[in-house]
């Protein structure tokens, strides 16, 4: 009986282990993996909980309901009950990122919704092709918005602030930074255009990691959203290992290595790793 509650007690972590291991990677994109890791060890611990072998079945509802309440932001996406009295920063996994990354990594797509239902997982497909174009709009704004304040001319920019300053003095204010939420407004023509790329993507047959960058001019729209969101690190473990790295070199001894040199060294530290 002690072997098997051991046996047991392994199958229940063994997920959570792999899991660990992926979302450290420093090789390939790791934002992606967050939604299909938290969904994958919830369905696999609720299949055990269903086994009518389990003798942990206190442990194995302790960690469905952990887990509902860590991430519950992220599974009320997919219409999944979590508890009332969940953390409030679990909150933060309710963001849309989280199912538009896995969409943009070719090693997932859609791959990752087969365990939900046919019903829940129409509506997430809805849900996850209108935060698309709504990512992609406040990309675009960003980015015109961006450039369009590179190439103004400062004095006609003071001016214009001067000449509409008094207009503006008796508006009430609707937010503090009303510019954070602006979006340029996409045009129907654009939608489809944006949707239609999207579904071309989904038909490829291709499951290569850099998918979207080696085709970046077949599907230029889902190449500049992997390129922000593609490369957020879904844990600080790189950034972590490259301060130990750095460390190492900054000995004593060495205390006169200018700013520069040391930004070179790590780099060719990293880079020789493997790592960059």
């Amino acid at each position: 009986r002690d072997r098997k509650i051991l046996e047991e007690f392994v199958s229940l972590f063994e997920l959570f282990n792999e899991a660990t291991v992926l979302t450290q990677g420093e090789s390939y994109a790791t934002a992606s993996l967050v939604a299909p890791t938290v969904l994958g060890i919830l369905f696999d611990l609720e299949h055990e909980l269903n086994s009518s072998t389990l003798i942990l079945v206190s442990l194995c509802k302790t960690l469905i309901s952990s887990r509902k309440a860590r991430f519950s932001g992220l599974p009320r996406q997919f219409e999944i009950d979590v508890p009332n009295n969940s953390y409030c920063m679990s909150e933060r996994f309710a963001d849309a990122i989280f199912i538009i990354s896995p969409l943009l990594d070719p090693r997932f797509k859609l791959l990752w919704l087969n365990n939900l239902d046919t019903v829940v997982k129409m509506r997430v497909l809805e849900k996850i092709r209108t935060a698309f174009v709504r990512f992609f709009s406040k990309l675009t704004f960003y980015t015109a918005h961006n450039v369009g304040a590179d190439t103004s001319n400062t004095t006609e920019s003071t001016d214009a602030f001067v000449g509409t300053k008094d207009n503006d003095s008796s508006t009430k204010r609707k937010s503090l930074f009303p510019y954070f939420n602006e979006t340029k407004r996409i045009t129907s023509d654009d939608k489809s255009k944006i949707l239609m790329e999207l579904d071309a993507y989904l038909c490829e047959e291709s499951c290569e990691e850099d998918l979207l960058f080696s085709k970046k001019h077949i599907y230029p729209r889902l190449y500049q959203l992997a390129l922000k969101y593609l490369t957020v690190p879904a844990t600080l473990a790189p950034f972590e290992r490259v301060f130990s790295q750095s460390g190492f070199l900054m000995r004593p001894h060495r205390a006169s290595l200018t700013a520069k040199n040391v930004c070179v060294l790590s780099f060719l530290k990293w880079d020789e790793c493997g790592c960059g």
